[in-house]
Parts: C-alpha cells; structure tokens; sequence
C-alpha cells in the first residue's frame, strides 16, 4: 500500500519556538539564577515590561513550589520555557517526593503563604501532570500582543 508522506515546499521551514531550557538544584537560592535566565530570555525576545513581569511571577512561583513541595534538595528541577505567537508555555518538573499538589488557597491574613497558587491562577492557564514518578506542571500565559 502506498505511503502518504508530507512535504514541506522548498524554502519554507518553519522557525522553531524561541525556547529556554534550565536544569537547576532544587534549592531556594537556584530560584534567583532563574529569574536572572528568564528575564534576559523575555528581554531578548522584545516582550513588554508588564508581560516579563507576569512571566517571572508565574515561572518563580512554580518552581518555588517544585523545590518546596517535590523535591529534596539533592534533586534538580527541570523548567522549560517557549514563546509561542500569542502565548508563553511555561513546564516546570519536579521529582513529586511528596503527594502534596498544587492547589489555590483562599486567602487569609493568618497564613503566611499559599498565595503563589491563587497568582498563577490568575495570570495563566495551568495544569498538573505525573509521568513517571515525576510531577510536571505546565502553565500557558497569554501574550497581550501577537509575535511574529
């Protein structure tokens, strides 16, 4: 039986995603490195002021997470960032060395923390995903501008 292939015409390739990928010690003094990658990435790429803050907030409170709450602090976190025309995706993952999960907390001027959720939720759309014995957690934040 024949087999259909499918051709691209000659001289259109289609570019990659601009995209951005860090392996970092799961510890809280990492989370400034990341910051520091992610905004010159961003800075690079011609994105405004309020969306490389939106960014940084998002990508800093995940991984703050995945070192917290799934990780030791032998293990590495995994962050991978890629600038689509209308969107930012955003893969954070982690080892899931607790079963604790992801979770938007309801605001209380008693808790010291717990916000970090209820930010994200805010600013992107996100899910949790576990693959083999590692949690992944992907958030898409929406570009105010398209890119070309």
């Amino acid at each position: 039986m024949p087999h259909a292939s499918r051709h691209r015409s000659p001289g259109v390739a289609r570019r990659p995603r601009p995209a951005l990928r860090l392996r970092v010690p799961a510890r809280p003094v990492s989370l400034g490195h990341v910051r520091a990658r992610l905004d010159r990435f961003l800075a690079r790429h011609r994105l405004d002021e309020d969306e490389r803050r939106d960014a940084l907030l998002v990508v800093h409170e995940l991984a703050a997470n995945a070192i917290e709450h799934g990780s030791a602090e032998s293990d590495e976190v995994e962050i991978a960032i890629a600038l689509g025309p209308r969107s930012l995706l955003i893969r954070i993952g982690d080892p899931a060395r607790s079963r604790a999960r992801p979770a938007r907390l309801t605001p209380s001027p008693t808790r010291e923390s717990g916000r970090g959720m209820l930010i994200v939720d805010r600013l992107s759309s996100w899910r949790e995903e576990l693959r083999g014995g590692r949690r992944e957690l992907t958030a898409e934040l929406p570009l105010r501008r398209r890119r070309p």
